[in-house]
């Protein structure tokens, strides 16, 4: 029971993000257009929308005996609400580049929920904040990356 949670927090955290993001997009419509033509504002906005929420429903979940487990399955519950969404919007067209990027996704927000859950679990034992901070950020340009990499893989 408790693994669904974890899963239904990540679920939650995606959804939360996105309600965030598209209010937002009303304040940027012209960038909106040109998401996934060119790097814009608004992307490095919507990464930090999402790794923040991440972050944050992460330090509310994991404890000081345990991190692997709640941020695995909270970065799944996340990755997992984003490929439903995606794929739902371009099922008629869906390929082999499709399930890659699909693919892709699911690492990236798994791989960046375990990083963000390692820093809360050392926040929690030794009270630092540097870590947590440097651990953001990595998780961050992490997603950066890989959201670039997709736009000029869709550009080219």
């Amino acid at each position: 029971m408790k693994n669904i949670k974890f899963i239904f927090w990540g679920f939650v955290t995606a959804l939360g993000a996105l309600a965030m993001e598209m209010a937002l997009a009303v304040f940027f419509p012209g960038e909106m257009l040109a998401i996934f033509d060119r790097i814009t504002f608004l992307i490095f906005l919507f990464v930090a929308i999402e790794e923040l929420f991440k972050l944050a429903v992460i330090f509310r979940s994991v404890s000081a005996a345990a991190f692997f487990r709640p941020s695995f399955l909270i970065g799944s519950g996340f990755a997992l609400t984003e490929i439903f969404l995606a794929y739902s919007k371009n099922a008629a067209t869906a390929g082999p580049d499709l399930f890659l990027l699909l693919a892709g996704v699911g690492i990236l927000h798994i791989v960046t929920s375990i990083i963000c859950g390692f820093s809360a679990f050392y926040y929690k034992k030794n009270d630092s904040l540097a870590l947590p901070s440097i651990a953001f950020f990595l998780a961050l340009i992490l997603h950066l990356v890989y959201n670039i990499a997709i736009i000029n893989l869709i550009n080219n």
